[in-house]
């Protein structure tokens, strides 16, 4: 620790040579590419640089003096300017081999001998073996963990002992029962001790994974950087917490293409690069497809998202190419964003810059993996946003390219598991659908389950059987659904949900079906306030009908004791401005939805503009003249609607909307 709080982080080897100002390496092309491009490397001892950990990925250190070649990892870092430097840290790739108890020296020493050119050292150590049932209490193994000086050396061994572990693996069984011959064997040839290697740990690991695990180093994070001949010195500094200002460019392509046709880079060109930096946007035309000079525009789609464009109409494709490169060494962005640019757009350029003679590693550091279906450059990162949709997103598998795995007809390359892409997407889509199930059809399903083929045609076969008797219990179920007293949104889903079922055993309903189904399913109250809806032509849809049905039920208000809440009865405006808006509200809805019909219909929810009051049913009603009436109120009600009975004073009997309380004619004497 020092007096920033920050970490020494050494090179492990830097007690092997004698420290000096500057590392003795042989730059190689890539260390001279990445240097034109703006990321000199930092050799030389002496003052420190400070930096921002972008990234780091493995690479290569060969000796000046020596000619040995060492796997190191470069270390990408951004200044407080802006500009960019890059480091390399010598780390020794390594795995973990158990052996046979009390074994560990024999091993060793056949090890050694057998792969002298390979192995750089051997060391035993105690590790905690989580496969021991009582690991917990602090029980260590021995393990020896052979170093190596390059991955390449760490692989060459790695393949030959895996094949001799999965031999063992089947031989432990007679192993145990003649370990004592075995050990007197032993005794007269190295060639035994391999069968006393059980196995290897750790060896899954990626090389630059490891070395940030084992030095804690991270990115993002702010570092003191010097170096000397054997090594680097990484001290991190914990009080900085404000990340770098990176450049960051975001750009998207577009290119021609033939009718009904995606673009072909063999044919296609590109039209147009737009890109924005900073804030800034930049666009470049190709004006081979373009009439006439496009001149500096906006494009603004939020208030918070300005947009001002400086335009660059050039004459064709080579000088496009040609302006966006030299643009981008200029620039130096730290990061790219584009949108499924793995797969469209850097693939694209690749290919047409190749065409003009152009090199787009030479020009901007990136180059397209194939294998991987990724664009990478050591020196900046590139961020596909899809791959985010993807993650984020329950797309179906057709989205991805998945759904011959479901059919069938994507098969590995072979029966073992040499095709590792493939097991791995259909392990994938096996999760995939095992996360829409529940746990009791996955428990039916998981016996004899080897791929997402099988899987899929298990729960398929397992959700139509006995389709037909489904079926008919459904449409019965269908038929006989009514309203009654369930809520009008949960009775419109019951009946979604059905026809849904239906759908799902191969008896479909048609939106017609459904919609009338649903009418009929009505109390008779709204039956007649609805009747007129089968006859639209066009006939609405089933959420243009929902929504009405709910609006309709929200103007119904439920019956209760008559002080609960008030009615309407003629008499105050203010009552009926109320009334009258909430009509009118409901017909301007409505009428947008399902026609003029439906206007008429709803108008007569409204109590006329004669005006309406409030209802005491404790004191009586309030007529429009002023004289009260007194006695106890009730309700009458006839065919589901609710009306009023003259007063003295009103105007004549009025319809009132369903659910309001009015004054009974003939009151109980009191």
């Amino acid at each position: 620790m020092n007096g920033t709080g920050g970490d020494i982080r050494l090179d492990e080897r830097r007690g092997d040579t004698e420290i000096s100002n500057s590392q003795k390496l042989i730059l190689n092309a890539e260390d001279l590419l990445e240097s034109n491009l703006g990321c000199d490397l930092f050799t030389e001892g002496g003052d420190k640089r400070f930096g921002w950990l972008l990234t780091f990925a493995s690479s290569s250190w060969e000796d000046q003096d020596t000619h040995k070649v060492f796997s190191c990892v470069d270390l990408y870092f951004v200044c407080q300017d802006g500009s960019t430097f890059k480091a390399k840290h010598k780390f020794r790739p390594y795995f973990y081999v158990a052996t046979k108890n009390k074994l560990e020296m024999e091993v060793d020493a056949y090890l050694r001998r057998q792969y002298e050119a390979q192995i750089a050292d051997i060391e035993i150590t105690e590790k905690e073996d989580l496969d021991l049932k009582n690991h917990l209490s602090g029980l260590q193994k021995s393990y020896l963990k052979i170093t190596f000086d390059t991955v390449q050396q760490m692989m060459h061994v790695k393949r030959d002992l895996m094949h001799t572990i999965e031999g063992n693996r089947t031989k432990f069984d007679a192993m145990e029962a003649n370990e004592s011959i075995l050990t007197r064997k032993s005794k007269h040839g190295f060639q035994d001790y391999i069968d006393c290697i059980a196995d290897f740990r750790e060896h899954d690991v990626p090389y630059h994974v490891r070395f940030s695990i084992d030095n804690d180093v991270r990115c993002g994070q702010w570092y003191e950087v010097s170096v000397h001949s054997s090594g680097v010195v990484l001290e991190r500094r914990r009080d900085l917490l404000q990340h770098a200002e990176v450049h960051v460019c975001a750009f998207d392509t577009e290119m021609t293409k033939a009718p009904l046709k995606g673009p072909n880079a063999d044919c296609d060109s590109i039209m147009m690069i737009s890109y924005m930096v900073d804030g800034q946007g930049y666009l470049i035309i190709n004006r081979e497809y373009v009439g006439e000079d496009i001149e500096d525009l906006e494009y603004s789609p939020k208030p918070e998202y300005k947009g001002c464009f400086k335009v660059t109409n050039v004459k064709n494709e080579e000088e496009l190419l040609r302006t966006w490169f030299s643009h981008m060494q200029v620039i130096k962005p730290s990061i790219y964003v584009t949108y499924s640019g793995d797969s469209n757009d850097w693939p694209f350029m690749e290919t047409r810059a190749a065409h003009h003679g152009f090199n787009m590693k030479n020009e901007l550091g990136f180059q397209c993996d194939k294998s991987k279906g990724e664009c990478r450059a050591k020196f900046a990162c590139h961020m596909d946003c899809f791959a985010w949709a993807k993650h984020d997103s329950y797309l179906p598998p057709g989205c991805h390219g998945l759904k011959g795995y479901l059919k069938g007809s994507i098969a590995p390359i072979s029966d073992d598991d040499d095709d590792d892409e493939w097991f791995q997407l259909d392990a994938i889509l096996q999760g995939w659908i095992l996360s829409t199930i529940t746990d009791e059809v996955s428990d039916l399903v998981l016996s004899s389950v080897s791929t997402a083929s099988t899987l899929w045609t298990m729960i398929h076969d397992l959700f139509h059987d006995n389709k037909h008797a489904r079926a008919m219990k459904l449409e019965h179920q269908f038929r006989t659904t009514v309203k009654g007293s369930t809520p009008m949104a949960a009775y419109c889903q019951e009946l979604r949900n059905i026809a849904d079922w239906l759908d799902d055993v191969d008896a479909p309903v048609s939106e017609h079906q459904l919609i009338l189904q649903m009418l009929r399913g009505l109390p008779d109250d709204l039956q007649a306030q609805t009747s007129f809806l089968q006859f639209q032509d066009p006939m609405p849809s089933f959420l243009q009908v929902r929504s009405a049905l709910l609006l309709l039920d929200r103007q119904r208000t439920p019956l209760g004791e008559p002080t609960a809440r008030p009615c309407w009865q003629v008499g105050t405006p203010a009552a009926t401005a109320a009334a009258s808006t909430a009509g009118v509200a409901a017909a301007v809805l409505l009428t947008a939805a399902v026609g003029i019909g439906f206007l008429a219909a709803t108008s007569a929810m409204a109590p006329p503009l004669d005006s309406v009051v409030a209802l005491d049913a404790d004191k009586g009603v309030a007529t429009a003249t002023g004289v009260e009436v007194e006695g106890v109120q009730t309700a009458v009600r006839d065919n589901g609607h609710q009306r009023t009975s003259k007063v003295p004073g009103t105007q004549p009997t009025q319809t009132l909307a369903p659910g309001c309380w009015a004054p009974d004619p003939h009151p109980p004497p009191t």
